[in-house]
């Protein structure tokens, strides 16, 4: 089974399906780091959500992993291993700013 290293998602934190793993693919998560670039505290919340589950939007109650949490201005919040996911699983994250960025490290392996 090839292992791909990777930089798996950087982009907004804003109401976005941040990584989707690939059919026929697993993905073990290395980090997931969101980072506050604004003057002013803002507040975010991480889930992951299963493949069988990804036409719903959002991110359920079941399916957080970070619930909503204040970030701080300049303050950078990370999640470091642990996460695995089958081909079709998503990260998503919530947040009420596009100020803050959510960047996704980890191992495709197919």
């Amino acid at each position: 089974m090839p292992e791909n290293y990777k930089i798996l998602a950087q982009g907004a934190a804003q109401d976005a399906t941040q990584y989707t793993t690939p059919a026929s693919t697993q993905t073990s998560i290395s980090s997931i780091s969101v980072i506050n670039n604004d003057t002013v505290s803002h507040t975010y919340s991480v889930g992951i959500v299963k493949a069988a589950d990804t036409a719903t939007a959002g991110i359920t109650a079941t399916q957080t992993i970070i619930p909503t949490r204040t970030i701080g201005p300049g303050v950078v919040d990370e999640i470091v291993g642990g996460i695995t996911l089958s081909a079709g699983d998503q990260i998503r994250t919530n947040s009420d700013s596009t100020d803050l960025t959510v960047h996704i490290y980890g191992v495709e392996i197919s």
